[in-house]
């Protein structure tokens, strides 16, 4: 993953006008090869993987070990919260586990439910709260950017109201961004 993570930095730090980043890594990627890694890639039929994310998937798929894959999959479909955990730490740290291994098979809703269950009743409140009453309505950009901003905000650290009404503070959450 190392070596995914280091390229992904170097060539998402080129801009070119008019080439998408997906371009640049997919046809860059070859180079930063070498050894049985370099081997591998050009065994593979031509033209069988056109897109980064394939490509990635792919080279995850045969040289991450599978008890690694299997570890981290388990901790994002089992995420909790620890009871002393801060929102924004656990949101973080949630990221992380999908970055780690992102060819984890899960789809983004599963995620974001995954993510919804797994943090303290009062963040699934405020979230709820957010939402009109039903965080798991939104469409993931929107469940993400308030989860984002959730996390940002100065809400998380105690959950304490300070003499505001429930619906002002659930606004301040909402359109923080």
């Amino acid at each position: 993953m190392d070596h995914i993570e280091r390229f992904e930095d170097l060539i998402l730090s080129i801009k070119a006008n008019g080439v998408s980043e997906d371009y640049l890594l997919c046809k860059l990627f070859p180079y930063s090869l070498a050894g049985e890694a370099a081997s591998w890639l050009k065994q593979l039929k031509a033209g069988s993987l056109k897109t980064w994310r394939s490509i990635k998937i792919a080279f995850l798929n045969n040289f991450y070990d599978d008890a690694k894959s299997e570890e981290l999959r388990n901790k994002l479909s089992t995420f909790t919260q620890g009871p002393a955990e801060a929102f924004k730490a656990v949101w973080v740290c949630f990221k992380e586990y999908q970055r780690d291994c992102p060819h984890h098979g899960f789809s983004e809703v599963q995620l974001l439910g995954t993510f919804f269950r797994g943090v303290d009743w009062r963040y699934q409140m405020a979230l709820d709260a957010a939402s009109n009453g039903n965080f798991n309505t939104r469409y993931p950009a929107d469940a993400t950017t308030l989860i984002e901003n959730l996390a940002c905000s100065k809400v998380p650290r105690m959950l304490i109201l300070r003499g505001r009404r429930l619906p002002e503070l659930f606004q301040e959450i909402r359109w923080q961004r």
